[in-house]
């Protein structure tokens, strides 16, 4: 049995809004450059990884036109 220890939980809570964000293409920002975003963050704090997450869309979208709004939640576990 592993024992894993969690720092913070990382959530987007509006669904699949994050991977689902699109650039004028119609590119899919996608699961995977969510987990990198998170992964590049390198950070534990729970203010600063919503914010890096959501620099890391707004590049990636451009300005392509928002058709939701994206909620994210991070919570630090002591």
């Amino acid at each position: 049995m592993q024992i894993f220890h969690l720092a913070m939980i990382m959530a987007d809570v509006s669904g699949k809004v994050v991977p689902e964000a699109a650039n004028w293409r119609e590119e899919l920002f996608g699961s995977e450059r969510m987990l990198v975003s998170l992964n590049e963050s390198n950070s534990t704090d729970h203010e600063i990884l919503p914010t890096n997450v959501k620099s890391a869309v707004d590049g990636a979208v451009g300005v392509a036109e928002r058709f939701d709004d994206i909620t994210m939640l991070a919570i630090t576990l002591k």
